[in-house]
């Protein structure tokens, strides 16, 4: 295996440790990243994934060579074409301005094109990367997080100015990331690197304003780079721009970068020199206008010490009122606890008197069982009222015959003691 290039990312926390190496097998040229701690194993795991999931959904906009794992390494075939940012950096070269700003164009084109986008929501997954107190309440945002499409990242095939090729897609998210952060990554790294001969030229601000990135923006996008970097590297991020090679074969590149650099620096010194001399006669006038200024400036340094005073008594005045605030809040507390406290008393009140309730139903039901019982007796106390009647009326019918009989019993003593007294 002959090695013609090798990045190794040691200054990133351990598990995101990996080297990136360029090489010749049997002919074909490849690209292997591996893990440099055993920690960053399944971070190497998570990139193949990435790339699963992005070939599925930018199959049809972003081309891929495939790639596959080969014990803790990704190994793919080494792509050929030339990049969106040396493109640029050759507008930048040039001094096309127009051109530039078709490049740029074509960029947020190509963005547009790569997925559905989603309503921006926050959660605990993107806080932990991106920090707190992000709010994407209406930001446009790609599904799927992949802030990996920087110019350096995205080759355009030899041949074509349309189709594209992806050849970085380590840091993808499963959530969504604003579209806006993505662009302004691109453009924050792109002046980063040429910066010192744009200057002037292709002002940021413009590029900024074509993709309608305002200055909250910028202020929101550079929050979730810092904390994005302090993810990956913790708190100490001063090496995040490091890059070590293992062979001077791999800085080819690299030095023809540098080398279009250096004629860059000298078109753009040679017109620096020029506008210098103009300068020279400008700085002569401008002496007496700063001197003019100076005193205006002090006597709006008085001014401003005046403010400065009020605002100290403001902040005073404040700063004694958020105090009454706070002792308001205490009151407010301890009342809630008192409230608290007295509805405790009130439920464990409201449960005895359920539970009286409960008594006072039961104690009705056996009423209610026990008057059912005497209305039962009351009806057996009629019926034998009843038979009492009849039997009274059977008995008085008795006494009429035993009566009767009785009197004809004395008419015939009567008839016979008549007998008697014939016959004596």
């Amino acid at each position: 295996m002959n090695v013609i290039f090798a990045k190794y990312n040691r200054s990133r926390l351990p598990e995101f440790q990996t080297a990136t190496v360029i090489y010749e097998e049997e002919g074909r040229r490849r690209v292997k990243k591996t893990a440099l701690d055993s920690r960053a194993v399944p971070h190497i795991r998570r990139i193949f994934e990435n790339f699963t999931a992005l070939e599925q959904n930018y199959k049809k906009i972003l081309a891929f060579k495939p790639a596959r794992l080969e014990g803790d390494s990704l190994v793919c075939d080494y792509l050929n074409g030339e990049s969106f940012e040396a493109r640029m950096s050759d507008m930048v070269f040039k001094q096309d301005m127009n051109g530039f700003m078709r490049l740029i164009g074509a960029y947020g084109e190509l963005l547009k094109r790569i997925g559905s986008y989603a309503a921006g929501k926050t959660d605990n997954a993107f806080a932990r990367i991106f920090g707190d107190g992000i709010d994407l309440a209406g930001v446009r945002c790609l599904t799927m997080g992949n802030i990996d499409l920087t110019f350096d990242n995205i080759l355009v095939a030899e041949g074509s100015a349309t189709e594209y090729r992806l050849i970085d897609y380590e840091w993808v998210f499963d959530f969504p990331v604003p579209t806006g952060y993505i662009v302004f990554r691109s453009l924050h790294y792109f002046y980063y690197k040429y910066g010192a001969i744009m200057k002037g030229l292709f002002p940021i601000e413009r590029s900024l304003k074509y993709f309608k990135i305002g200055r909250r923006d910028v202020e929101m996008f550079r929050r979730m780079e810092d904390a994005f970097q302090k993810y990956v590297h913790g708190t100490d991020v001063r090496g995040r721009y490091i890059r070590e090679y293992k062979s001077l074969d791999g800085l080819e590149d690299a030095l023809r970068e540098k080398r279009s650099m250096i004629t860059g620096l000298m078109l753009e010194t040679k017109r620096l020199q020029g506008a210098l001399t103009q300068k020279d006669d400008e700085i002569v006038e401008r002496i007496e206008a700063v001197k003019e200024r100076d005193a205006f400036i002090a006597y709006q340094a008085g001014v401003i010490q005046d403010k400065e005073s009020v605002i100290f008594a403001k902040d005073s005045v404040i700063r004694e009122k958020e105090s009454v605030i706070g002792l308001k809040n205490d009151i407010i507390s301890e009342v809630t606890n008192r409230l608290a406290a007295k509805e405790a008393v009130i439920m464990e009140k409201d449960a005895a008197i359920l539970e009286k309730e409960s008594v006072i139903s039961r104690k009705e039901a056996i009423i209610h069982e026990q008057a059912g019982q005497i209305t039962a007796q009351e009806a057996i106390i009629v019926e034998k009222d009843a038979v009492t009647l009849e039997q009274k009326s059977i008995i008085s019918r008795k006494e009429a015959i035993i009566h009767e009989q009785a009197g004809q019993i004395t008419a015939q003593e009567a008839i016979i003691e008549e007998k008697d007294a014939v016959i004596r």
